[in-house]
């Protein structure tokens, strides 16, 4: 194992110690409930999640196979439902849809991978969307929507409420769809998304089993005690890769929020060995390159330019 630079332990040290403060005063949500291990990384530094911390904007939640729940609550009384293998970007803090998408600001969670579960008495606050993933956002939440992500492919039950799915990529051209209570919807990659009246047996059978259950909030058990997450250390490359080679929505926040483990030789060698798999790291890892011109249209050229 690659020892951690005395720079980094200081600086994660650091992170850490503001981390506990901005959690007492701007956090968005509170670990109610988890059955499970559960981490959280949180700018540069990764914990594991106790029951009672309190979490903040665009904090990363990932959960193990073994995982049955982990539940956020908000400030606004929307309820976040987690389930096993996910990876969750929280309340994100930077417009996701295009304007006139329908899909709002941006969403109460980014999904990359796994099960989520939104609830809520009344559409998330501030205009924002349910659940954004790569292949369709969900909003005009009335109660509560299942989302599952695995791979390319995406699954939206209505459970008990009304949504609106925008469809997002190729065969985005349809619009909105209305999703109504019950109903069920299935996208295969970039194909057209299937609607049922009732989820498919697949899906009902792999739902982890607290989705099906009413449980009640928990936000107040919590409210003005300080939890802090558990310290881990810094983030390693195979710790974000995944959010590192995301959508280009997701990964244009990253060289902001992790430029500080360029100074780590191993992290920054595999940035630099994937760089084509997220090419905005380019100025980070070498500021002082010259930017590329762009390509000037010539007679024997001029047939190659978009």
């Amino acid at each position: 194992m690659n020892p951690i630079p005395s720079w980094l332990k200081l600086g994660t040290a650091c992170l850490w110690a503001a981390a506990g403060v901005a959690q007492a005063s701007d956090s968005v949500a509170t670990i109610t409930m988890l059955d499970g291990p559960a981490w959280v990384i949180h700018a540069a530094s990764k914990g594991s999640a106790p029951e009672g911390a309190h979490l903040d904007a665009e904090d990363i939640i990932e959960t193990s196979p073994t995982t049955s729940l982990l539940r956020l609550e908000f400030d606004d009384g929307t309820i976040l439902d987690i389930g096993p293998s996910s990876r969750v970007l929280v309340w994100p803090q930077w417009p996701l849809s295009p304007k006139g998408s329908g899909s709002g600001d941006a969403s109460v969670a980014y999904v990359l991978q796994g099960w989520a579960k939104v609830a809520a008495d009344k559409p998330p606050a501030r205009n924002r969307s349910a659940v954004s993933s790569l292949a369709l956002d969900v909003t005009g939440l009335t109660r509560d929507v299942v989302v599952r992500v695995q791979g390319a492919n995406t699954e939206v039950f209505a459970e008990s409420g009304d949504v609106t799915v925008v469809v997002r990529g190729k065969g985005s051209s349809a619009g909105p769809l209305k999703l109504p209570r019950g109903q069920f919807l299935a996208r295969r990659g970039d194909t057209s998304p299937q609607v049922t009246p009732r989820p498919q047996p697949d899906f009902l059978g792999a739902v982890p089993r607290p989705f099906m259950d009413t449980l009640p909030a928990r936000a107040a058990a919590f409210k003005g005690k300080r939890v802090t997450l558990n310290q881990v250390g810094p983030i390693s490359y195979p710790d974000v890769e995944a959010w590192l080679n995301a959508e280009a929505r997701i990964r244009s926040r990253f060289p902001t929020r992790w430029k500080s483990m360029t100074h780590d030789t191993v992290f920054r060698h595999h940035l630099t060995a994937q760089l084509a798999q997220h090419p905005e790291w380019g100025p980070v890892l070498s500021p002082d390159k010259p930017a590329s011109r762009p390509a000037v249209a010539t007679p024997s050229n001029a047939s190659t330019q978009p």
